[in-house]
This record gives C-alpha cells, structure tokens and sequence, in this order.
C-alpha cells in the first residue's frame, strides 16, 4: 500500500514538474517572440495557449512577460535584457489590434488586468478597441496629440479625422519665436507634424537657425496654405495652441530622448517612435567616424545601430542595408549582425547580396552566422538563399551548406 502512494506521488511531481518546465519554455519564447518584435510568432504562440489552456492563461503568460528577459546579440554586452516598455506596449496593442492607440493615458499593466473578464483574444481585442478609443477621443481633444497614428479602418474614420483637425489647428497661424540667429522649434516638437520632420532632419534640441527652420518646412508634411501661415517674429508673442506634452509619462519621455537625441533613453523605451532619430544620429555618426577615424565616434556608431537592434523594426533593414555598401569592415560587420537580428526575409536578402558579391572571407563569414541566426526564426530565409543559388551568386559555396544541413 505504501508502495502504491509512494508511486502516485512519484507520478504527480513529474506532472508537476513537467507542467512547470512547459509554461517556462512557452513563457520564454512569448518573451523572445516581444523582444524580438516577432509578431506573426507571437500571435501563434497566444492563440495555441489559449486553444489549449483558454484566454486567461495566455493573459497571464503576456503580463508576466512584462517582467522576463529576453536574448540579445553579443553587441549588447550582455546575453540578455528585460522587454523594453515601449516595445513590449506596441507589441501588446498589435496584438490585440489597436496598433496607433498606444499613447492612451492607461499603463500596460492596468488595460491588461481590465481584460481578464473577457473570454478570448477576440473579445478582448474589441474589448480594448472600445476602450482605447473612448480615451483616445478625449486626449486628443484636449490637444494631446502626438504618437497617435490610425490605420486606414472604417472603426477609427472619426477619430482620424479628429485627429488631423485639431493637428493641423495647431500648425495654423503659428508664430515662433526668433531670437538673433536662433528660432524656437518648441512649438513644432509639440506637434506631430513638426515632430516628424525635425526628426527625420536630425535635428537636436529646440533651438536651431533659420537655415534649419527652412529645411523643417520644406519638409513638413502639411499643407502649402497652413504652411505659408508659420512666421517667426523677435517681438510679436508666441502664438498658436498651447503646448500639451502626453498625457502618457512613457510617452512623455520618450519623446524629451527624441529632442534631445538620447540615445540610451531611446535604447531604453524600444519604440518604433525612435527611429527617425536613430536614423538621423546613425548617418551623421558614419560621416564623423569616416573623417574622424575616432574610437569615440565609432563608439556612438556602434551605439546607434544597437538602438536599431532594441527596437527591431522592419524598417531599420534598408537603413541598415546601406552601411553594407560602405568600404569599411568596421561598418560592414555590425551592420551585418544587426540585420541577423531582424528576423525576417528582408533582412536575408540584404546579407544574401552581399555574400554574392563580396570577396572579403571575414564578412562573408559574419554573413553567414547572420544568416544562420535568421533561419533559426524565419525559414523564409531557405527560399532567399535557394533563389540566390539559381542566380549568378559569385560565391554559391558558401550559402550551399544550408540546404544541406536542411536535408538531413
């Protein structure tokens, strides 16, 4: 008899521990899968949990991912680091299809608690939709406008146009500040429009001459009327909508690393938000370490093209693509890891070219661990290096060994 309870409680601590070994090899990979930005995995793995264990624990494995690490590249310094709040917030309204609602006031954690009730993805999506509109509505009403960004969708047409109302109001009749050879760009950081276009020049701070303002509005995307209204005057008061930071505090910091072109903060936050700086401060830190040679300016080089690699935004492949043309292997290589790191077919493409065309062994070596990385996570890769194959690829020998490997 006691030899039948011994095994009873033999076989429920295996169950257990079983059990237990499962939910930290799934939670790890919903981690990887945010850390990552895999969405298409991440959606995946969400939905086998709830099919399997229901809507509840796969809630749960989500908030708890909030507080995981996850692996990053060896550039990193470190093997790995918790889920940027930024990132891990765009992935989770991604998720739950609400993407362009992330500046909402509400934290991560309390939208997340609020849908514990519901009984399924699909009902917490609509659930948060509602929701985030509701909050959205009365942000931006109240001149809190930046970050937000609808997709072309019938169920956000009154909030866009909203939206697009109250941004171009901004910009209307607006009078900034001249002060000798300086102009106040404060005002044009505090709306969108103005925010993209200074972002997208590479300009730091509020402060900038008047050859700067020019490029701003050649740029900016607003119409040719609203624009004619934007003036500059030593005496005349400042006028236009007051200045309304978000109402979000990620947000609001977020967006002081981006006028201040802080690079660690925007490490830091991960959001897609960043890369219009990182692109801006990347460029210029290419043109400063090719005339400068300077251990310090390649150290902000390497620094920059890490900040694409914590957002991991398909949108940094075709920045980081054309460091690949740049003659310099201290460019090359970390650009090539970089791009190992974005786990989609793009990026194969980009380090298949090259490995067909250079006859450097120690980046085609690199190539192929980024390669290598890559297919670990996107088997679209097979069919980037199959057609390179079929192609005129100078150094078919080198990419051969992974249809091999696939073949055993």
């Amino acid at each position: 008899m006691s030899d039948d309870r011994d095994d009873k409680w033999f076989l429920r601590a295996s169950r257990e521990r079983a059990e237990k070994a499962e939910m930290e090899h799934t939670l790890h990979d919903i981690t990887n899968a945010i850390g990552e930005r895999r969405s298409r995995d991440l959606l995946d793995l969400v939905a086998a949990v709830e099919q399997n264990k229901g809507w509840n624990t796969a809630l749960e494995y989500l908030i708890a991912a909030a507080d995981k690490m996850y692996s990053t590249p060896a550039s990193f310094g470190k093997q790995q680091t918790q889920v940027e709040p930024l990132k891990y917030r765009e992935m989770i309204f991604s998720l739950l299809s609400c993407s362009g609602l992330e500046p909402v006031q509400t934290d991560t954690m309390t939208l997340l608690q609020m849908l514990e009730s519901k009984t399924s993805l699909a009902d917490a999506s609509q659930s948060l939709i509602l929701y985030a509109q509701e909050t959205a509505m009365k942000q931006i009403e109240s001149g809190d406008t930046l970050y937000f960004s609808f997709p072309p969708d019938e169920k956000f047409d009154e909030l866009s146009r909203l939206l697009e109302s109250i941004r171009t109001e901004k910009m209307a009749n607006l009078t900034l500040k001249l002060d000798g050879e300086h102009v106040d760009l404060t005002h044009l950081w505090y709306s969108e429009y103005g925010r993209l276009a200074i972002s997208d020049l590479g300009i730091k701070g509020t402060k900038a001459s008047i050859e700067q303002l020019d490029m701003v509005l050649s740029v900016i995307q607003v119409s040719p009327e609203v624009k004619q209204g934007i003036t500059t005057s030593e005496t005349a008061e400042v006028s236009g909508i007051a200045i309304v930071s978000p109402s979000n505090q990620m947000y609001k910091e977020l967006h002081q690393h981006i006028i201040g072109q802080d690079i660690e903060g925007l490490i830091s936050k991960g959001s897609t938000h960043s890369l219009f700086t990182l692109n801006a401060i990347l460029d210029d830190a290419v043109i400063q370490y090719m005339t400068s040679k300077s251990s310090e300016d390649y150290r902000k080089l390497l620094q920059c093209i890490n900040g694409h690699v914590a957002v991991r935004h398909l949108n940094s492949i075709a920045h980081l693509e054309k460091l690949l043309r740049v003659d310099d292997q201290r460019i090359v290589t970390p650009a090539i890891i970089a791009l190992g790191n974005l786990y989609h077919e793009s990026s194969a493409h980009s380090i298949v070219d090259l490995v067909c065309k250079t006859m450097d062994e120690r980046i085609i070596k690199a190539s192929v661990k980024a390669l290598d990385n890559i297919l670990k996570k996107s088997p679209e890769t097979l069919v980037v290096i199959k057609e390179a194959l079929e192609s005129e690829c100078k150094n078919r020998r080198h990419l051969r060994h992974f249809l091999k490997r696939e073949a055993l």
